[in-house]
């Protein structure tokens, strides 16, 4: 099947688009609309939603801001699918980098001819390399 080819008004068309829209329905003529008096509240609908709702999922359908946390408006909520990309991304750089550094390490020893017998890295608090610590081996 051949792929369908898709084309698009160009800014200038969209542009006159625009304008005659504006000339055909000036927005002063939205001015005079009222609701339907049977119309219900939206802000009451919503929260009858809320109801049968997951309560912590709520200011997720929302989309409201986390002010305690200070997050931004660009920031995804947590919870949210966006969200979990993002932590698994940051995650993944983090391996990314540690594995990064262990690589370059392991290159270090091999360029400098030093192969170290590594022993379990013990800190009992005190500086490395002192009295009271085992690090690689080495003193």
């Amino acid at each position: 099947m051949a792929a369908k080819v898709m084309t698009h008004p160009s800014v200038a068309d969209r542009r006159a688009q625009g304008a005659d829209a504006r000339i055909q329905t000036p927005p002063d003529t939205h001015t005079g609309w009222a609701p339907p008096a049977d119309r219900p509240d939206p802000v009451t609908l919503l929260e009858e939603q809320n109801v049968t709702r997951e309560p912590d999922l709520v200011p997720v359908r929302h989309g409201r801001k986390d002010s305690k946390s200070g997050r931004g408006k660009d920031q995804p909520a947590p919870g949210s699918v966006a969200w979990a990309a993002k932590q698994a991304d940051k995650n993944f750089r983090k391996a990314q980098t540690r594995d990064s550094l262990q690589a370059l390490s392991k290159l270090g020893e091999l360029v400098d001819g030093e192969v170290p017998d590594r022993q379990p890295t013990t800190d009992r608090g005190s500086h490395p390399g002192s009295a009271g610590s085992v690090r690689d081996g080495r003193s």
